[in-house]
């Protein structure tokens, strides 16, 4: 099967061989062989793992709408969308409908337009995934709160019950325990007294701080081993070692009161933490369904519209993603140069800035343009010199290394961003 009649394979290898992305998705539109020859989820997928493999991992997790509104579609959009943003065209919002552009609607200029393929494969799939989405928040919040208010077998009302209870018991042990604990103040006072005219506040707070975490461990001790430790060396005196020994059994003997008024005030903790999101999910799936109700009141060209919006941020963010896994490695190197150079100023050789430069340089343009031009905002105090960054960064490496390490954050911080999503 060839693309065209009386062609032959090797020649339909050669043409696509020097088609560009935009060529390719037209070809894949000229008949029934060129589409199932360059079909979406065969060759430009494929494609598209070979031109952007640090997103092939994050794919699943970038182009979610682009996937199930497109399944035919997705990739060659995908691919073109991303070619053109590395050659340095904005993508840009236009109108919904346009019957005049290719067959993708995906123009010279970027433009991501409308024509009846992609309204016709996208506007079921949208209502399709609206009522899908508003079915899964409905079935989930019955789990959460049954069928009607107070129901006592949803997760809800269970969870917010089990709160309550363990509260009223929580503050029973309070109440039990209080003149159990007026006791033990009152004897932490009599054993803290007589330490309060050997050692300063300060050192006071941090010796009981010791003896209240590691009292088992200092108590096991012998003097023998007091002495060579490095307790012995922080505010303690083995002269003293009797009442050391006194508030550290008496810290014991609290802990093992407290026991249980700690373990219920645990116990409710994470009952209410329980409980806590588990609302907070109702509150979320609540809104869910009222935005979806919303959407689809919505005619079908506002929809398209803010579909449109949706896959423009969707390519965007793919795109800024495989810039940041690309710069980030790039960015560190350089810090690492620099910080050296700042550590070891006899290293700073012709060579060695001269490796900086070529890194910045390297970098894409948005980049370098924000390194050298905060480097020239932040030192050349308005002087106006042709490339004065370039000429200059090497007497102010201390500023040109905080602007590095701040566009590596920013890197950094997009990429965790992407696997958290």
């Amino acid at each position: 099967m060839t693309i065209f009649p009386n062609s032959i394979s090797d020649a339909d290898r050669i043409i696509i061989s020097f088609c560009d992305v935009g060529s390719l998705v037209n070809l894949s539109g000229v008949n029934l062989n060129a589409y199932q020859a360059l079909s979406n989820n065969s060759f430009f997928k494929d494609l598209f793992n070979f031109q952007h493999p640090s997103l092939e991992q994050y794919k699943d997790k970038l182009f979610t709408k682009l996937r199930s509104c497109h399944p035919t579609n997705c990739f060659k959009i995908i691919c073109q969308a991303l070619s053109s943003l590395r050659s340095g065209v904005p993508l840009l919002q236009t109108r919904v409908f346009d019957k005049q552009g290719d067959i993708f609607g995906l123009h010279k200029t970027n433009q991501i337009r409308w024509n009846s393929v992609l309204v016709n494969e996208a506007l079921p799939n949208i209502f399709t995934n609206l009522h899908s989405r508003k079915s899964k928040s409905e079935e989930r919040l019955k789990v959460l709160c049954g069928s009607y208010f107070a129901d006592p077998g949803s997760a809800l009302d269970i969870a917010w019950k089990k709160q309550k209870t363990c509260q009223e018991e929580l503050e029973i042990l309070k109440a039990e325990f209080k003149p159990i604990d007026e006791e033990y103040q009152q004897r932490f006072a009599q054993l803290i007294e007589p330490l309060k005219t050997i050692h300063s506040d300060w050192d006071l707070r941090s010796i009981t701080h010791f003896l209240s975490d590691n009292g088992e461990i200092f108590l096991a001790q012998s003097d023998e081993e007091f002495r060579n430790s490095p307790e012995a060396k922080d505010g303690m005196d083995i002269n003293h070692l009797p009442l050391y020994r006194d508030l550290a059994r008496f810290f014991l003997e609290l802990k093992e009161a407290d026991k249980p008024l700690r373990s219920k005030t645990k116990e409710w903790e994470d009952l209410s933490f329980a409980y806590e999101n588990l609302e907070n999910e109702r509150v979320i799936l609540t809104d869910t369904i009222n935005n979806i109700d919303n959407e689809l009141k919505k005619d079908s060209s506002e929809l398209l519209v803010n579909h449109q919006i949706a896959l423009s941020d969707e390519i965007t963010s793919a795109f800024g993603l495989e810039k940041a896994l690309a710069e980030h490695p790039r960015l560190n190197k350089c810090k690492v140069l620099i910080q050296k150079l700042l550590d070891h100023p006899e290293e700073k050789t012709p060579e060695a800035l001269d490796s900086i430069r070529q890194m910045i340089n390297a970098l894409t343009c948005d980049d370098t343009a924000y390194i050298w031009g905060s480097l020239y905002r932040e030192c050349a105090n308005g002087v106006h010199e042709d490339r004065w960054s370039e000429n200059h960064f090497q007497d102010h490496l201390f500023e040109l290394n905080h602007i590095v390490r701040t566009a590596e954050i920013k890197c950094l911080t997009q990429i965790k961003a992407a696997e958290k999503s």
